[in-house]
Protein backbone atom coordinates (compact mmCIF):
# COMPACT_ATOMS: atom_id res chain seq x y z
CA UNK A 1 0.00 0.00 0.00
CA UNK A 2 1.31 3.41 -0.96
CA UNK A 3 1.70 6.23 1.55
CA UNK A 4 -1.30 8.12 0.12
CA UNK A 5 -3.49 5.01 0.32
CA UNK A 6 -2.39 4.46 3.93
CA UNK A 7 -3.41 8.00 4.85
CA UNK A 8 -6.87 7.54 3.32
CA UNK A 9 -7.25 4.10 4.92
CA UNK A 10 -6.28 5.52 8.32
CA UNK A 11 -8.76 8.39 8.03
CA UNK A 12 -11.45 5.92 6.98
CA UNK A 13 -10.74 3.69 9.98
CA UNK A 14 -10.80 6.66 12.38
CA UNK A 15 -14.09 7.92 10.91
CA UNK A 16 -15.54 4.39 11.15
CA UNK A 17 -14.47 4.23 14.79
CA UNK A 18 -16.25 7.56 15.43
CA UNK A 19 -19.42 6.14 13.85
CA UNK A 20 -19.27 2.98 15.96
CA UNK A 21 -18.45 4.80 19.19
CA UNK A 22 -21.28 7.32 18.68
CA UNK A 23 -23.73 4.51 17.88
CA UNK A 24 -22.61 2.60 20.97
CA UNK A 25 -22.85 5.70 23.18
CA UNK A 26 -26.43 6.41 22.02
CA UNK A 27 -27.52 2.77 22.35
CA UNK A 28 -26.14 2.55 25.88
CA UNK A 29 -27.57 5.91 26.97
CA UNK A 30 -31.02 5.19 25.48
CA UNK A 31 -31.51 1.41 25.32
CA UNK A 32 -35.11 1.82 24.19
CA UNK A 33 -37.06 4.39 22.23
CA UNK A 34 -40.69 5.03 21.33
CA UNK A 35 -39.91 6.68 18.00
CA UNK A 36 -37.31 5.23 15.64
CA UNK A 37 -34.09 7.22 15.76
CA UNK A 38 -35.00 9.48 18.67
CA UNK A 39 -31.97 8.28 20.65
CA UNK A 40 -29.80 9.90 17.96
CA UNK A 41 -31.47 13.33 18.13
CA UNK A 42 -32.19 13.80 21.85
CA UNK A 43 -28.80 15.15 22.88
CA UNK A 44 -26.17 17.54 21.64
CA UNK A 45 -22.55 16.43 21.86
CA UNK A 46 -20.09 19.25 22.44
CA UNK A 47 -17.13 19.09 20.09
CA UNK A 48 -15.63 22.49 20.97
CA UNK A 49 -17.00 23.93 24.25
CA UNK A 50 -19.34 26.90 23.81
CA UNK A 51 -18.77 26.85 20.07
CA UNK A 52 -19.52 23.59 18.21
CA UNK A 53 -21.99 20.91 19.16
CA UNK A 54 -23.80 18.29 17.09
CA UNK A 55 -26.56 15.76 17.49
CA UNK A 56 -25.28 12.17 17.48
CA UNK A 57 -26.94 11.53 14.09
CA UNK A 58 -25.02 14.46 12.60
CA UNK A 59 -21.72 13.09 13.90
CA UNK A 60 -22.66 9.65 12.58
CA UNK A 61 -23.54 10.80 9.06
CA UNK A 62 -20.54 13.13 8.69
CA UNK A 63 -18.17 10.43 9.93
CA UNK A 64 -19.82 7.72 7.81
CA UNK A 65 -19.51 9.91 4.71
CA UNK A 66 -15.82 10.61 5.42
CA UNK A 67 -15.31 6.89 6.10
CA UNK A 68 -16.84 5.97 2.71
CA UNK A 69 -14.96 8.63 0.74
CA UNK A 70 -11.61 7.80 2.26
CA UNK A 71 -12.18 4.05 1.88
CA UNK A 72 -12.87 4.54 -1.83
CA UNK A 73 -9.78 6.71 -2.19
CA UNK A 74 -7.69 4.10 -0.38
CA UNK A 75 -9.00 1.46 -2.80
CA UNK A 76 -8.60 3.56 -5.97
CA UNK A 77 -5.87 1.33 -7.49
CA UNK A 78 -8.01 -1.74 -6.88
CA UNK A 79 -11.07 -0.08 -8.45
CA UNK A 80 -9.07 0.94 -11.52
CA UNK A 81 -8.21 -2.74 -12.10
CA UNK A 82 -11.84 -3.91 -11.91
CA UNK A 83 -13.35 -5.21 -15.15
CA UNK A 84 -15.33 -2.65 -17.13
CA UNK A 85 -18.52 -4.68 -16.62
CA UNK A 86 -18.12 -4.50 -12.82
CA UNK A 87 -17.54 -0.75 -12.97
CA UNK A 88 -20.58 -0.23 -15.18
CA UNK A 89 -22.76 -2.32 -12.84
CA UNK A 90 -21.54 -0.35 -9.81
CA UNK A 91 -22.17 2.88 -11.72
CA UNK A 92 -25.72 1.83 -12.67
CA UNK A 93 -26.47 0.59 -9.14
CA UNK A 94 -25.24 3.88 -7.67
CA UNK A 95 -27.44 5.80 -10.11
CA UNK A 96 -30.51 3.77 -9.10
CA UNK A 97 -29.75 4.28 -5.41
CA UNK A 98 -29.27 8.02 -5.96
CA UNK A 99 -32.60 8.20 -7.79
CA UNK A 100 -34.47 6.35 -5.03
CA UNK A 101 -32.96 8.33 -2.18
CA UNK A 102 -33.29 11.71 -3.87
CA UNK A 103 -37.02 11.01 -3.94
CA UNK A 104 -36.95 9.86 -0.30
CA UNK A 105 -35.06 12.96 0.86
CA UNK A 106 -37.47 15.30 -0.95
CA UNK A 107 -40.48 13.37 0.34
CA UNK A 108 -39.16 13.53 3.91
CA UNK A 109 -38.64 17.29 3.72
CA UNK A 110 -42.20 17.77 2.45
CA UNK A 111 -43.59 15.48 5.16
CA UNK A 112 -41.44 17.20 7.77
CA UNK A 113 -42.84 20.58 6.70
CA UNK A 114 -46.38 19.18 6.81
CA UNK A 115 -45.81 17.76 10.29
CA UNK A 116 -44.50 21.14 11.44
CA UNK A 117 -47.57 22.91 10.03
CA UNK A 118 -49.83 20.45 11.88
CA UNK A 119 -47.80 20.74 15.11
CA UNK A 120 -46.31 24.28 15.09
CA UNK A 121 -45.53 24.29 18.82
CA UNK A 122 -43.54 21.06 18.73
CA UNK A 123 -39.76 21.50 18.26
CA UNK A 124 -38.54 20.36 14.83
CA UNK A 125 -36.27 17.73 16.39
CA UNK A 126 -39.24 15.99 17.98
CA UNK A 127 -41.38 15.69 14.86
CA UNK A 128 -41.92 12.15 13.68
CA UNK A 129 -43.65 10.33 10.87
CA UNK A 130 -47.14 9.31 12.03
CA UNK A 131 -49.11 9.90 8.84
CA UNK A 132 -48.96 6.39 7.39
CA UNK A 133 -51.56 4.16 9.11
CA UNK A 134 -49.67 1.00 8.14
CA UNK A 135 -46.58 2.23 9.97
CA UNK A 136 -46.68 0.76 13.46
CA UNK A 137 -43.38 2.27 14.60
CA UNK A 138 -43.01 6.00 13.81
CA UNK A 139 -39.62 7.38 12.73
CA UNK A 140 -38.06 10.67 13.76
CA UNK A 141 -37.83 13.04 10.76
CA UNK A 142 -34.39 14.42 11.66
CA UNK A 143 -32.99 10.90 11.93
CA UNK A 144 -34.56 9.50 8.78
CA UNK A 145 -33.87 12.57 6.63
CA UNK A 146 -30.21 12.69 7.62
CA UNK A 147 -29.83 8.94 7.11
CA UNK A 148 -31.40 9.13 3.65
CA UNK A 149 -29.26 12.19 2.84
CA UNK A 150 -26.18 10.17 3.77
CA UNK A 151 -27.16 7.36 1.42
CA UNK A 152 -27.86 9.89 -1.35
CA UNK A 153 -24.48 11.60 -0.81
CA UNK A 154 -22.65 8.25 -0.78
CA UNK A 155 -24.32 7.16 -4.00
CA UNK A 156 -23.56 10.50 -5.72
CA UNK A 157 -19.91 10.32 -4.70
CA UNK A 158 -19.78 6.70 -5.84
CA UNK A 159 -21.12 7.75 -9.24
CA UNK A 160 -18.44 10.42 -9.48
CA UNK A 161 -15.72 8.03 -8.27
CA UNK A 162 -16.58 5.24 -10.69
CA UNK A 163 -17.06 7.69 -13.56
CA UNK A 164 -13.64 9.26 -13.02
CA UNK A 165 -12.02 5.82 -12.85
CA UNK A 166 -13.51 4.47 -16.07
CA UNK A 167 -11.94 4.56 -19.44
CA UNK A 168 -13.42 7.22 -21.67
CA UNK A 169 -14.35 4.71 -24.38
CA UNK A 170 -16.84 3.01 -22.04
CA UNK A 171 -19.15 6.01 -22.29
CA UNK A 172 -18.71 6.63 -26.00
CA UNK A 173 -20.80 4.68 -28.44
CA UNK A 174 -18.66 2.39 -30.56
CA UNK A 175 -19.14 2.76 -34.33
Amino acid sequence: MKNEEMIFASISIIAGFIVLSTLTWALIKYPSEQVGGERFVRDEITVIPDLVHFKPITIIIISAFVCWLCALEALREYVIKLPILAKRLIFISSCVIAFIFSYEVLWNFFMWASAHILNPNLPLDLLNHQFNPSMTYPKNFVYVTKLYSLILAISIYSIFFIYTNMEEKVFRRQK
